[in-house]
């Protein structure tokens, strides 16, 4: 039996070795996906930035374009067709942003927790085999042993390394939540911020159609000084694509949004 024990010692320290590496593998894995996540979400970030600050470019624009209102109605209404092209595709360029960014979380985040798991597993069978080596060495080592307390000090040993190897998943899966819990709050304030510009958009475009239906309305009254039949039918297309694009923005950003406005 004693010379069978040095192979089976061998061939634990093979699989705590092959479990290690696995482990190593796993974890290297989760730090590759965690950095792919990061840089994109930095990309979406930097692109919501700045659409975020082209629409208050446009909105201190339409202030001073208030401010004209009753000089030309007319060209008024075309400045305003204008600022409502450039409204539209910033809104979809933030919502575009936003939504890149939802979903490089949503199929990021079971890639984590799969690895998690799994990294959790090779733990707990890296603990189970270093705890097998250390009772084969034990065993191969007590009846050579000449005192008592050389006999316990080998069992001993290889409990306490079982004990501080198996913390390691549970301590793996405390931070993990702790992880989850600082990107669902961070989520959360994201969401508030989409709602509140999106609100702001909206009353932007609400006063931006007023001002070109005055102008087209005058023209489909026949008023001398209106703006041609062609020109009211091109302004009037400006309103209805900056409707579309916000109501596509908003719903590409998630519900929730509308509720601010009333």
């Amino acid at each position: 039996m004693n010379l069978l024990t040095p192979l089976r010692a061998s061939a634990d320290a093979r699989q705590e070795k092959l479990a290690a590496q696995q482990s190593a593998k796993l974890r290297e894995a989760q730090t590759a996906s965690e950095t792919l996540k990061s840089r994109s979400s930095e990309a979406s970030e930097e692109r919501k930035a700045a659409a975020r600050q082209k629409i208050e470019q446009l909105k201190a624009r339409l202030q001073m374009l208030r401010s004209m209102v009753g000089v030309d109605p007319e060209g008024i209404a075309r400045i305003a067709a204008q600022l409502a092209r450039e409204l539209g595709a910033a809104v979809k360029a933030y919502a575009s942003a936003g939504g890149n960014t939802a979903g490089m979380s949503a199929t990021g985040a079971p890639a984590v927790a799969s690895t998690d798991a799994g990294a959790a597993g090779a733990a707990g069978a890296e603990g189970q085999a270093g705890a097998q080596s250390d009772a084969q060495s034990n065993a191969q080592a007590q009846p050579e042993a000449t005192s008592g307390a050389a006999e316990q000090q080998g069992p001993a040993k290889g409990g306490s390394g079982e004990e501080t190897k198996s913390s390691n998943p549970y301590q793996q899966a405390i931070d993990e939540q702790k992880s989850q819990a600082a990107e669902s709050a961070r989520r959360s304030g994201e969401k508030q911020a989409d709602s509140e510009l999106m609100a702001e958009v909206r009353r932007m475009a609400a006063e931006l159609k007023t001002l070109i239906k005055q102008a087209t309305d005058k023209a489909k009254a026949g008023e001398p000084d209106a703006v041609s039949p062609q020109e009211a039918r091109e302004l009037d297309g400006a309103a209805a694509e900056l409707d579309r694009a916000v109501q596509q923005a908003g719903a590409d950003l998630g519900g929730g949004l509308v509720s601010l406005l009333v």
